[in-house]
């Protein structure tokens, strides 16, 4: 008996918030609903807002000129020769064994 008390209370809780969520979002049935705010009175609405001006349109620019075509054979890819060993690519010199 006890857990369905405490069932039945839940469920009249529960039944309760989502009563108020739904008038606080307006969605109530009645119109008149104290929840909602009233309606202005007729005669305060702003006049409209002047048209705005629309700009000239601006003219496109000039096409870019195509670059001109490299023969592949002119390009050096080469790397620069390295002015001193790097530690981290290059392999470390070999010591002699001695046996």
């Amino acid at each position: 008996m006890k857990k369905l008390k405490k069932l039945v209370v839940l469920g009249a809780l529960g039944a309760l918030v989502a009563t108020i969520a739904k008038k606080l979002q307006a969605g109530g049935a009645d119109d008149a609903s104290l929840w909602q705010s009233a309606p202005e009175p007729a005669g305060t609405t702003t006049p409209p807002a002047p048209p705005v001006p629309t700009p000239p349109p601006v003219p496109s620019p000039d096409p870019a000129p195509e670059p001109q075509a490299v023969d592949p054979r002119a390009v050096d890819n080469a790397p620069e020769p390295a002015s001193a060993p790097d530690p981290l690519t290059d392999p470390l010199p070999e010591e002699p064994q001695q046996g």
